[in-house]
């Protein structure tokens, strides 16, 4: 009676581990990691390119706006000219 308590949880029969249960187990953890592993390389992809599809349209929007702006600058000096005088001595 003692030991049909150890082998059954709620009526029901425990399963004895067996080798090729330890290699299916060990298999479709490696073929999960894999598709996992695959599903995120694709995903980065997938970002890395949407994101510099959206550069493109930035700098091609603001490519304009901002050489107007370089030739403002250009326009107004930054810094005084200085002239360096020479000293012989």
């Amino acid at each position: 009676m003692m030991l049909e308590v150890f082998t059954s949880i709620s009526g029901h029969p425990l399963q004895e581990a067996t080798f090729s249960s330890l290699i299916r187990t060990i298999f479709w953890i490696v073929v999960i990691g894999y598709a996992l592993r695959f599903i995120a390389k694709l995903s980065v992809v997938y970002a890395v390119n949407k994101t510099h599809e959206e550069l493109r349209k930035q700098s091609f929007n603001a490519q304009p706006h901002q050489s107007h702006s370089h030739k403002k600058k250009q326009m107004t000096p930054d810094a005084e000219d200085v002239d360096f005088i020479e000293i012989k001595d």
